[in-house]
């Protein structure tokens, strides 16, 4: 499973460590019940400078750049933020359970 955590350059987030960032991912997740911090066994951190598409002209063809390049990563994204999409409620918690299928049949 890869997180994806949005940072900006001076924000303290993006200042930390490697070892840090998979430290808080690992425990939030842990805490969340997702995933048993006991049984991780790697992680990897891939940094990169441009990751929030603006909503130009260029916005669909850029976002669909930046799915292909987060996908080839191996994150999945998932939900409003993730997606870039405004969907309500039930089709955030449907996509979740595609997701959570997904990672469970991997």
């Amino acid at each position: 499973m890869r997180n994806l955590i949005a940072a900006n350059a001076g924000d303290g987030t993006w200042e930390l460590d490697d070892t840090a960032v998979l430290t808080d991912v690992v425990n939030d997740l842990d805490t969340l019940g997702i995933v048993r911090k006991a049984r991780v066994c790697y992680g990897r951190v891939a940094r990169t400078t441009y990751g929030y598409v603006v909503q130009d002209r260029s916005y669909r063809t850029n976002l669909e750049l930046l799915k292909r390049y987060v996908d080839g990563l191996g994150i999945i994204l998932c939900g409003r933020l993730a997606e870039f999409e405004y969907i309500n409620m039930d089709v955030c918690i449907e996509r979740g359970m595609t997701v959570a299928r997904r990672l469970d049949e991997a």
